[in-house]
């Protein structure tokens, strides 16, 4: 939901951008032509933070060894086939 989110917020500047590289004139109303850009960098902040929280999931950390849980560690044995 929140990748959804900072693509919108990126795409008026991009229709900018690509408008800017056609070579169309741009409207120069309220702080100028280049504050259309200020979304599509917070979009871009916002795409980069949720890339990053699809790395590695809230409560765990990355070792070189694997991937240990900082809540804890509990042991587990799993039992496969037939608990007799």
């Amino acid at each position: 939901m929140y990748l959804l989110v900072a693509v919108l917020t990126m795409l008026p500047s991009i229709f900018a951008l690509l408008a800017l590289l056609r070579g169309e004139p741009a409207a120069d109303i309220g702080f100028g032509r280049r504050t259309v850009y200020a979304p599509g960098v917070l979009g871009l902040v916002l795409l980069a933070q949720q890339v990053r929280a699809l790395r590695v999931p809230r409560g765990l950390e990355l070792t070189p060894e694997g991937v240990r849980g900082v809540r804890g560690v509990v042991a587990h044995r799993a039992q496969l086939g037939c608990a007799c």
